[in-house]
């Protein structure tokens, strides 16, 4: 006879709440029901977020992969009634309800694939967590017209959700086209080269994995730190079948200048290029196979590994050796996955309990370079990428008051001259948090305070390395890149002027032409009762 468990029974239902999330995450859920079978399967129920999600793409239980064909996503569609195929009465938990507008999921547990045996009287069956895409978002033309309703990583489609969704704000608030030139700037693609960034480690190769030997069916891209591979513990990505292969592409880049000896061990076939030479041509063959090839201190090479398996047990490793260099799996921090075009932002945010509107929204635009302007009543969206060219120059004794010129000197003693930034990595198989945080210094501002000078620690969520970078890098600009601010008071000329935009200010005293800033502040004097001038804040546009 079947038992059923409601495990929300007894507990504190403010505890329980449901994420507003967009993008990709790991998510748990909420544990809300479970059923043991009279075969002695136990299913588990999870609420996972409120409104319509996208798609689960990895599921598991306490570290063991669940198929495809033992759990049922519920996304979060409005029901049609209890016979609804799609969020509808689960076939498992019939006795329940639809959960209309709530994204779920019901899963078999794989104990005989954990060696565990639960007693669900005693002890909840804990432990289930996956990838899922989550909210779908509407999409708007220049108009304001809904054009499409979707999953979307673009942040300006996920911050209007927000605003309007969310927030409950009326569309008629938003300046729509400044809003649809946004979104394209945000999806624009730009080339993600990590060998191009100054000092940047190395933390991989780009992976690509297919079912078939002959790179029939993709499964998965990711980014791998090492290409060290042992069938004992189990495939190499999820999905995969027992027959496959996969793709190894990016760079390397050698310690010393030397003839190196690459070492490829592989079951069953592989193929190894360096430099663009195939050194190692064993497909269809497993076993041990070495090369060398003379290679130049910290320069870049191309590398690539292809591998076969045909059934069985499967393995690959790829080690270097040189004169100065022992014997070691190449690793990761002289890999660097193969340059690609990426979207010029994307948004991975969630917000796990009750948030203000306008701090939510202002940490998203963070995370996408972004700000807003208010014009007449309207908000304008924008990304400071988008800005090109100075809209406004401030003249001495045309529209700037020279007598309400003030200038502060940046103190070095107390700017901070190190910023650090963490992120979980989009790239990695499980989104793991970075093991080292991506560090920039700036060496004149340390040696201008005599010491290092740190921060707190920024997290930007679900990021890739190559964003979370560019996104410090804006900080930093923002926060170290002028020696002085300029605060002035501009007179009816300069009322178009507002927080984030880029003008020219030509400064005799301290012999400044078109010196480009951005404004950050831009605010009527509280004391006039007419609209004559206006108090502005400038920092140096870098």
């Amino acid at each position: 006879m079947s038992k059923l468990i409601n495990h929300l029974r007894n507990k504190d239902v403010q505890n329980l709440f449901l994420d507003v999330a967009y993008g990709r995450h790991i998510v748990e859920g909420d544990l809300c029901k479970s059923l043991t079978d009279d075969s002695g399967n136990i299913y588990v129920q999870h609420k996972l977020g409120k409104r319509e999600w996208n798609a689960c793409k990895k599921l598991w239980w306490r570290g063991f992969n669940i198929a495809a064909s033992d759990y049922k996503f519920h996304p979060g569609t409005l029901s049609t009634g209890n016979e609804d195929t799609v969020q509808g009465v689960d076939a498992i938990f019939s006795m329940d309800i639809p959960h209309s507008l709530q994204a779920w999921i019901r899963a078999k547990v794989p104990l005989a694939d954990a060696g565990i045996t639960l007693n669900t009287s005693t002890e909840e069956p804990s432990g289930l967590a996956g990838i899922f895409e989550c909210l779908k978002v509407n999409n708007y033309n220049s108009a304001g017209t809904v054009t499409d309703f979707s999953y979307s990583e673009n942040p300006a489609r996920q911050i209007l959700d927000a605003f309007l969704i969310e927030g409950g704000r009326s569309a008629s608030r938003i300046d729509f086209g400044a809003f649809c030139e946004w979104r394209d700037c945000l999806a624009e693609q730009i080339l993600c080269d990590y060998t191009a960034l100054p000092d940047f480690e190395g933390f991989g190769l780009t992976a690509n994995y297919y079912n078939g030997a002959s790179f029939d069916t993709f499964i998965e891209e990711r980014v791998d730190a090492v290409v060290e591979f042992d069938s004992d513990n189990g495939r190499p990505a999820y999905g995969l079948n027992e027959v496959f292969s996969a793709r190894y592409e990016g760079k390397i880049k050698p310690r010393f200048t030397e003839t190196y000896t690459f070492y490829l061990y592989h079951d069953d076939g592989a193929k190894l290029w360096v430099n663009g030479s195939l050194i190692i041509d064993q497909w269809g063959t497993a076993g041990s196979h070495s090369a060398t090839i003379a290679l130049t201190a910290d320069t870049f090479y191309d590398i690539k590994i292809e591998w076969e398996n045909t059934g069985g047990h499967s393995g690959i490793k790829l080690e270097w050796q040189s004169t100065s260099q022992p014997r070691e799996v190449a690793p990761s921090d002289r890999l660097y996955p193969k340059p690609k075009y990426v979207d010029r932002w994307l948004g991975n945010t969630f917000f796990s309990r009750p948030t203000r509107l306008d701090d939510g929204i202002r940490t998203m635009l963070r995370l996408c370079n972004s700000a807003f302007q208010r014009i007449n009543g309207k908000y304008r969206f924008f990304c400071y990428d988008q800005i090109t060219s100075s809209s406004f120059t401030f003249d001495e004794a045309v529209n700037y008051y020279p007598n309400s010129l003030e200038i502060k000197r940046r103190d070095p003693t107390r700017t901070r001259n190190v910023w650090q930034a963490t992120c979980r990595d989009l790239d990695s198989q499980f989104f793991d948090q970075l093991i080292k945080p991506i560090v920039i210094l700036r060496e004149n501002l340390i040696a201008e305070a005599g010491q290092r000078i740190d921060g707190d620690l920024f997290d930007f969520y679900n990021s890739t390395r190559f964003q979370t970078y560019r996104l410090l890098t804006e900080i930093v600009k923002r926060e170290a890149g002028a020696p002085s601010a300029i605060s002035l008071t501009g007179n009816a000329e300069s009322y178009p002027v507002l927080k984030g935009d880029r003008v020219k200010i030509n400064l005799e005293l301290l012999n400044l032409t078109n010196y480009e800033c951005r404004v950050t502040r831009s605010v009527d004097k509280s004391s006039e009762t007419t609209a004559d001038d206006r108090e502005f804040s400038l920092k140096e546009w870098i």
